[in-house]
């Protein structure tokens, strides 16, 4: 497959008919496109949104890496009543949508998340039953959501672990926080930092955090944790590339005769 970025639009071309597909989407940012390649899928960077390009099924597909992206578990072993509990993924920059896992107790049917003011987006909850299978379980029919207080509350009681110090509730929500998403979609430079068998994707070029890069999770382009982000200097001046110095990374910034522009990034492997 051949794409084609011509203004607005993005088109799958076809080389040997020499004739292009309807546009598909006409939302693509006026500016120019970079793209990289993981796993068999093409991501799209373009200073508006960050999209992903991909076989699915017979056919190709376009699609926002929000509607792909990894959704985490943000906490793990949390008491029903928002107490304990261990933090574990951080929120992913591009998801709305996270899960809180906790470690139930017999005849509790109030659950308390890690966050409040939840969207209208439906909550979805499983519970590990007593022969230690996970059973979906539904909003309205088996437990009601007040959103503004981030509770939940079940119909029956999931009750204690059948394995015990293993969580048997897990609950899905999405909460929005505004701004998100777009450090990321906003970005217009990118490079690959592999260690060893690990890629990590680094994105910046956002005209807004100029001096600001964002890191993601490794081997996974659709998750950037809002904690994986450096500040690359001073703030009157962005950056402007990234160079492969050997084992290095070397953060190229516009100069000012005045302030450093050249930073080297290296990783040790713990």
């Amino acid at each position: 497959k051949t794409l084609i970025h011509a203004g607005t639009d993005l088109y799958e071309w076809d080389k040997e008919t020499d004739t292009l597909s309807a546009a598909l989407t006409t939302a693509m940012n006026d500016a120019r496109s970079l793209c990289f390649q993981k796993d068999s899928r093409l991501y799209i960077i373009d200073g508006g949104k960050y999209r992903c390009y991909y076989k699915d099924g017979a056919g190709f597909v376009l699609k926002t890496v929000e509607e792909l992206a990894f959704i985490p578990t943000t906490v793990i072993s949390r008491n029903p009543d928002g107490t304990g509990g261990t933090s574990f993924h951080a929120v992913n920059l591009l998801s709305k949508k996270r899960t809180n896992s906790f470690l139930g107790k017999a005849s509790v049917t109030e659950y308390v998340l890690d966050s409040k003011g939840l969207d209208a987006d439906a909550v979805t909850a499983r519970k590990m039953t007593s022969s230690g299978v996970w059973q979906d379980l539904a909003e309205t029919t088996d437990f009601t959501v007040d959103r503004a207080a981030g509770k939940v509350t079940f119909s029956v009681a999931p009750g204690a672990s059948p394995v015990t110090g293993m969580d048997n509730v897990e609950i899905r929500f999405a909460k929005t926080i505004a701004g998100y998403a777009d450090k990321i979609n906003k970005t217009t430079i990118f490079d690959i930092f592999t260690i060893g068998a690990g890629d990590y994707f680094f994105l910046a070029g956002n005209p807004a955090e100029g001096n600001r890069d964002y890191r993601s999770n490794v081997n996974d382009p659709t998750y950037f944790p809002d904690t994986g982000y450096s500040i690359v200097g001073q703030d009157n001046t962005d950056i402007m590339c990234y160079i492969k110095i050997n084992s290095s990374q070397a953060i190229i910034k516009e100069s000012n005769e005045q302030d450093v522009s050249i930073y080297l990034r290296n990783s040790a492997t713990d």
